[in-house]
C-alpha cells in the first residue's frame, strides 16, 4: 500500500443519516483520488521514459559529449526503477477497478427505495466494500511479491 494512506476518519461518517452508505461513499472517494493520482504518476513516468530513451539516442547521434549522453541514460535507468518500484501502472489498474466495483455496489443500494435500506441491505453494502477492498489489497500484495510482473510477461 501507499505510503500516507489516509483513510476517512469515524467521525465523518458516524453521525450521517445513512452511516453506512456514508463510510462507503468516503471508501469510494479514497479510491477515486487513489486512482487519479496514480494515472498521473503512470503518466508522468512513461512520458519521462519516452524523452529520456529518445533524447539519449539524439545524443549519441549527435555526437554530443559521452557525459551528456550518459546523464540522459541515466535518466531514463532511474525514471525505469520509479516504475518498478512504485509500480503506479499497476496501483491505477487496482485502483480503478475497486472504484467500479465499489460505485456499482453504492448505486444498486442507493437504486433501493428507501423502505428497503434495512439492515440487510446495509450489510450487504458494507459487506461488498469489505471484499472489495480485500481484494484490492490482495491484488497489490501480489504485485508486490512479484507474482503480477511474471503474469506480465507471460501473456
Amino acid at each position: 500500500m501507499q505510503r500516507g494512506r489516509r483513510r476517512p476518519s469515524p467521525a465523518s461518517w458516524v453521525d450521517a443519516p445513512d452511516p453506512v452508505l456514508a463510510h462507503v461513499m468516503a471508501e469510494l472517494n479514497w479510491y477515486a483520488r487513489s486512482r487519479d493520482r496514480s494515472r498521473r504518476s503512470y503518466r508522468a513516468v512513461e512520458i519521462g521514459v519516452l524523452i529520456t530513451t529518445s533524447a539519449t539516442v539524439v545524443a549519441g547521434a549527435l555526437s554530443a559529449p559521452a557525459v551528456v549522453t550518459a546523464l540522459i541514460a541515466a535518466g531514463s535507468l532511474l525514471l525505469t526503477g520509479l516504475r518498478q518500484v512504485f509500480g503506479s501502472g499497476e496501483r491505477w489498474t487496482s485502483t480503478a477497478v475497486a472504484w467500479l466495483e465499489l460505485r456499482q455496489a453504492v448505486v444498486r443500494y442507493r437504486l433501493l427505495p428507501e423502505a428497503e435500506r434495512d439492515a440487510a441491505a446495509k450489510e450487504a453494502l458494507l459487506s461488498r466494500m469489505e471484499e472489495i477492498g480485500l481484494a484490492e489489497v490482495r491484488s497489490w500484495a501480489e504485485f508486490r511479491r512479484g507474482e503480477g510482473s511474471a503474469e506480465a510477461s507471460a501473456g
